[in-house]
Order: structure tokens, then sequence, then C-alpha cells
């Protein structure tokens, strides 16, 4: 069964709308906090030194490794209506969202999300 997840890249640190991201990845298994953020974290702590300037080159790293952990993954031009975890990649920190289970892609996340963790960098 998928659990589905989208994780967006942000470039500026703190509170954002969460609609407004640079970049976003679609998930289609294993999109839950246990599945996801080893990738996340993993990738970010061997580009955390070079810094969030490389913003396309983390973000290049995220997908492949993914990409090499299941077959479903993509980058999203906005957000599915059936994403149960949402994942917010800043500089500084991850923040982790469940969100609403609803078939409504024209709600924004920020109406959809509930803010579960944050995990800095």
């Amino acid at each position: 069964m998928g659990t589905r997840s989208q994780i967006g890249f942000y470039r500026e640190p703190g509170e954002q709308n969460l609609d407004n991201w640079d970049a976003l990845i679609y998930r289609h298994w294993d999109g839950y906090p246990d599945g996801v953020l080893p990738d996340i974290l993993r990738c970010c702590g061997i580009f955390g030194s070079i810094g969030f300037g490389r913003h396309r080159v983390r973000l290049g790293l995220v997908s492949q490794t993914l990409e090499a952990r299941l077959f479903e993954r993509w980058i999203s031009k906005g957000f599915h209506g059936d994403t149960e975890y949402f994942y917010a990649v800043y500089p500084d920190r991850v923040d982790v969202y469940e969100t609403a289970l609803e078939f409504d892609e024209e709600k924004s996340m920020n109406e959809r999300a509930h803010k579960i963790n944050s995990i800095t960098l």
C-alpha cells in the first residue's frame, strides 16, 4: 500500500507559506517519516558544508536517492490531493507535516498540513 508524500525545498529559512516552494518531489511509496527522513537527512548532511546555495545539487541528490529506493518518484508541478505527509526542507531544518487526506488538489498545503516534527540540520 502506498503512503504518498511530497518534499518541498525552500531557499529561505524561517516560517513560510508552504505553497511557495522552490522545488517539489512526489514520492508514491513509503512516504511515512521513518521511510523518508533518513534519505533527506543523509542528503542534507552530505551537502550541508557546501551551503544551501547549491539548492539544485541538494535537490538532485535527494531525487536520485529516492529513485534508487523506489519505483515511483518524480519532480512535481503542484501538490497532490492524496498526499499523507509533507516534508519542508529549509537551509537549517526539515519540518514534517501530516496532511489531511483529501482528494482536493485545490486546497493549499497551508490549509491541509499540521506540523508534527521539526529536525534541525
